[in-house]
């Protein structure tokens, strides 16, 4: 199982594309009790078959309630757990060393192209979270993972290759919003620049570097290895539990404060029904030709968003999905080629921290 746990929902920016925008932040609640948390994984952590659990510290941001990271990581830790940070890197130089040791990932919400980041995210804010970057590459023995966002505003290309030598991994996400104006011609530069991205991922690879871009090696492990994805790749209906700062329990943070869709409490018990909002969910999909390969798209913009803004985010999967089939004969030929085994691609085992395809 995988637990995102909002330690706060307080923030240090106000990005303005954050859907935690539309909650409320200074929301009264009584602190997480990290034993009845313990409890509540102990109780929940067989609902999937998994060789390990995970829990992602979350936010608001996440950095500025270090003494509850603290204490959770202090009872639950030798129970086979992974832990996750989720920040906007900005605090990073103030993480304390014995959470920092017990990290195996930290992920940072950025963009890569510095004036959009800072109009969007506050201005100084990427030069603070890169520098921070740095120092933790020092010290940091796990791995660091950008995840940066796609709006109509900003481009693909230039955000990956502004963050590409500083990150072990590069994510990306399109906005959550259900505005539709603009998409026509963002769709359009998505699929220009994927052909851009995608041939310097595989000149690379011909040179001897794999650059781990993760909808690219997601995609494609998943053809090469005849996967056939049956569920949701973010986890929600069948592995991901979302604990807001009340103790209670959601398939998927952008569903907090949907009272309709709240799971349950820690401090009792849960109904875990995110599997019945995909079962409706998929009758998009099943005619689809990549509905095996994708698995689905977000729960979230189907459930509060146009269909056509849902179908919007379909589509650029099947372009993605489409442009990583045609280039697989060549890709073949490189991976004999240079001797890659499976693991060089394979490379993000918590790969429900990110969606794989965005």
């Amino acid at each position: 199982m995988e637990y995102y746990i909002a330690v706060t929902r307080d923030c240090n920016l106000n990005c303005s594309f954050c859907f935690w925008n539309n909650i409320e932040r200074k929301k009264n609640y009584v602190k997480l009790n990290p034993l009845d948390l313990k409890k509540f994984i102990g109780k929940t952590k067989n609902i999937c078959e998994s060789e390990s659990n995970i829990i992602v510290f979350y936010g608001g941001e996440p950095l500025l309630n270090q003494d509850l990271i603290e204490d959770i990581i202090n009872v639950t830790d030798g129970n086979k757990i992974i832990y996750c940070l989720y920040t906007n890197g900005v605090l990073l130089h103030t993480l304390r060393k014995n959470i920092l040791n017990r990290l195996s990932y930290v992920a940072l919400s950025i963009d890569g192209d510095r004036e959009f980041n800072d109009k969007h995210r506050g201005k100084g804010s990427f030069k603070k979270a890169i520098d921070d970057v740095a120092g933790l590459k020092k010290v940091f023995k796990g791995e660091i993972v950008a995840r940066l966002t796609l709006t109509p505003e900003n481009s693909l290309v230039k955000s990956v290759m502004g963050l590409i030598n500083y990150f072990d991994h590069i994510y990306w996400q399109f906005e959550s919003s259900p505005v539709l104006e603009n998409s026509h011609n963002q769709q359009r530069r998505y699929n220009q620049e994927l052909d851009l991205l995608l041939d310097f991922w595989l000149r690379n690879m011909e040179e001897g570097r794999i650059y781990n871009i993760v909808p690219f090696q997601c995609i494609l492990t998943t053809l090469l290895w005849n996967k056939k994805v049956e569920s949701l790749r973010c986890g929600c209906g069948t592995s991901l539990i979302f604990i807001d700062t009340d103790g209670n329990c959601y398939s998927c943070d952008e569903l907090v404060d949907y009272d309709q869709f709240c799971i349950g409490n820690i401090y009792g018990e849960i109904k875990y029904s995110g599997e019945d909002l995909y079962k409706k969910m998929v009758c998009y999909c099943e005619k689809c030709s990549i509905r095996y390969i994708c698995g689905g798209r977000c729960i979230s913009a189907y459930i509060k968003y146009p269909r056509e803004k849902f179908l919007f985010y379909c589509e650029n999967s099947r372009i993605l999905v489409g442009k990583i089939k045609r280039l697989l004969p060549r890709i073949k030929e490189i991976i004999d080629k240079k001797g890659y085994s499976r693991e060089c691609f394979d490379t993000f085992p918590t790969s429900h921290i990110f969606e794989g395809i965005p």
